[in-house]
């Protein structure tokens, strides 16, 4: 039963003084969170004792309302460029004001060229001419005859009725001379499909006998029936389909979707294309509040299938069709590109281009963004935590926690199953496009107890994404702690790659082959840029200096230690992996423009640019003044992380929500 009073659980994620309405500071107020506290960002707290948030109790409805977490929450504390000061910005305050384009491993970015499928020679209709091999006909002789053999041929060229044509030839009783004729049609006519008759009632009755072609040598006993085929499907009543022309491995396509979460957007084109998510796959995954462009690949389907949805689909647009043998993986890019309109800036333009600089040279430290933790208190890395530790029941706990203010329906029926254990009337009361608690709450329904079979129900990629945030957490506090302590400076021991290799498209064994520690003789060949931290897991290899030690001490208020990582947990492995403890963004670009309306659109979509739209004009008389950043970024790295070195504001939610 979940208590109010003392919210206890796994460790006091919240503290039963929390729970009464005392902020970080210590002090009473009113159930608020408190705006600033110094104490907030002390890196020494334990994440899993802290209290997270305040909640907030109405004394009429005694509703429990959970606030959202903070940069704070998750270590995001330090900054490369103190001495400057920041300014604000509204980030994100339209959708399309924030535009991603992949960048592939070649260095290209990918940008939606046409929405329209290329023509394939495999798409087959009643005017196409059927190509033929007419130098096997002799393959025929004392099979057929040569009239037979002209109607066969006849039968490839562009039909003028709206109903395929259909040949009958005479047949052997003997069945392998028909099997051998049966060969010898395909070999010589590919396109043409052919079947056994016997007695001639296999013909359908209504087939149109002005369109049969019936060879006046035909025995009464056996013959074959030929037909061409008509794009790709060849239909016969009573029998199953046949598909003679199979759509290749794989077709790669440009998606751009607009405000579409990127697995929502996986879901809806498995819905229409009638395919499962596995299906498809895609490099990497995108903000839903944007617009993004990036290229995806699907098993057994043709671009025609696809590009037929784009009247269809709401917010995604698909063109740029390739068929291929290979899939396309995920870690298959080199970064991506974003251009972002930053409204109602009103810094001076000297201190705008001392920040801009300042990112450009000397780079932003490379936290893992907001994106990674979720918006409500209850964050992802508490959730994988638990199931790290095989704390199952904890975590659908976690993942039911009323109170989160992200829909009142959810919550009542969080509550409720809270209180009273009902997974069943909880179920009901769970709108359907919170599918995670469904799919929760639908196993539940079934055996109350049945925590780890709940949570295997959940994508695995899902499930990777819960215990990714909390080795995400791991390293933000880490790395926070070493930058309050030793600065911006390269360490004796750290880990860096080798020299002059590219590791772009190398995978984790592959990188991990190819680490090596900092030397008091080679520290001069590198610089901060090139310092790694590692991402706690099973087989990461940790700096010699007192870097390790900080691991250590965070994982240890966890219980776990860097050589007691869990390897795997409910399928999932965590191996561990390497992320620069700084970025340098590339291709850095900004100018100011200006507005009069909020809804005015200040960059060219897309789909806009496809219609042949201009651009919008860059202005100096509107009302309003909005900064628009261009730059590139590797994989994996926030822009939210780059924008916030410049402006010097927090990133999450209900700060931008109070911003906007």
């Amino acid at each position: 039963k979940f208590d109010y009073q003392r919210v206890e659980v796994m460790g006091n994620w919240f503290s039963s003084e929390g729970a009464h309405g005392v902020g970080a500071s210590g002090e009473k107020d009113g159930g608020k969170r408190a705006p600033s506290s110094s104490s907030s960002t002390e890196l020494n707290d334990n994440p899993n004792k802290r209290a997270k948030a305040s909640l907030e109790t109405s004394s009429s409805s005694k509703q429990t309302v959970i606030s959202s977490i903070t940069d704070a929450d998750v270590f995001i504390t330090e900054y490369v460029s103190k001495e400057l000061p920041g300014f604000s910005c509204i980030l994100k305050q339209r959708y399309s004001d924030f535009h991603v384009n992949e960048i592939n491993l070649a260095g290209e970015v990918i940008e939606l060229q046409h929405a329209k499928i290329p023509k394939v020679e495999e798409d087959i209709t009643n005017a196409t001419q059927l190509p033929f091999d007419e130098g096997l006909m002799d393959k025929f002789s004392g099979y057929m005859s040569r009239e037979d053999v002209d109607k066969l041929s006849a039968l490839c060229s562009p039909q003028q009725q709206d109903e395929p044509e259909i040949v009958i030839v005479p047949a052997s009783v003997d069945r392998a001379e028909r099997e051998l004729l049966h060969r010898t049609i395909k070999d010589v006519f590919p396109y043409l499909f052919s079947t056994t008759l016997r007695n001639m009632e296999d013909v359908s009755e209504d087939d149109d006998q002005s369109n049969n072609l019936l060879s006046t040598n035909a025995p009464s006993s056996y013959s074959i029936k030929v037909m061409r085929m008509t794009h790709g499907v060849i239909k016969f009543k009573g029998s199953k389909k046949r598909n003679r022309n199979k759509p290749p491995p794989f077709c790669h396509f440009t998606l751009v979707k607009e405000n579409i979460d990127t697995n929502f957007g996986v879901k809806l084109l498995c819905r229409y294309i009638k395919c499962k998510p596995r299906d498809i796959s895609y490099a990497g995954t995108k903000d839903k509040r944007g617009v993004t462009t990036q290229r995806m690949c699907i098993k057994h389907t043709r671009g025609s299938s696809l590009e037929s949805l784009n009247s269809r689909l709401r917010g995604i647009v698909m063109g740029d069709f390739e068929d291929a043998d290979d899939c396309l993986r995920l870690g298959d890019l080199s970064g991506n590109r974003f251009k972002i309109v930053l409204r109602a800036c009103h810094a001076k333009q000297d201190l705008i281009k001392k920040a801009m600089d300042s990112l450009s040279t000397h780079g932003f430290i490379n936290y893992f963004g907001m994106q990674r933790f979720g918006v409500c208190s209850v964050s992802t890395h508490q959730v994988g935590l638990a199931i790290l530790k095989k704390q199952y029941k904890e975590a659908v706990f976690l993942l039911l926690t009323p109170g989160t203010g992200l829909d009142s329906r959810v919550d009542e029926a969080h509550k409720l199953y809270h209180e009273t254990g009902d997974a069943r009337r909880a179920f009901v009361m769970t709108p359907r496009k919170f599918q995670t608690q469904r799919t929760i709450l639908g196993v539940l329904q079934d055996d109350a107890t049945a925590f780890v079979t709940a949570l295997q129900a959940l994508p695995k990629n899902q499930r990777m994404m819960y215990m990714h945030a909390y080795q995400s957490v791991v390293f933000n506090k880490v790395v926070s702690m070493r930058c309050k302590k030793f600065g911006l400076k390269v360490l004796e021991g750290d880990v860096v790659y080798k020299k002059d290799i590219d590791m772009t498209s190398m995978g984790r064994q592959e990188k991990q082959e190819n680490i090596e520690f900092v030397t008091q003789d080679s520290m001069a060949q590198y610089s901060i840029e090139d310092v790694l931290m590692p991402i706690p897991g099973a087989y990461s290899t940790y700096p010699k200096n007192e870097v390790k030690e900080f691991y250590e001490t965070v994982l240890s208020e966890s219980d776990l230690s860097t050589s007691t990582f869990p390897e795997q947990s409910l399928e999932c492995f965590m191996n561990g992996n390497y992320r620069h403890l700084i970025v340098k963004p590339k291709n850095v670009s900004w100018f100011l423009t200006s507005y009069d309306k909020p809804e005015e659109t200040l960059l060219q979509s897309p789909t806009d640019r496809l219609r042949g739209l201009a651009p919008p004009e860059v202005r100096t008389d509107g009302l309003h003044r909005a900064l628009v950043v261009a730059f590139d970024l590797p994989s994996s790295c926030y822009a939210t992380m780059a924008l916030r070195e410049i402006m010097k504001t927090p990133t999450d939610k209900a700060f931008q929500a109070a911003q906007n």
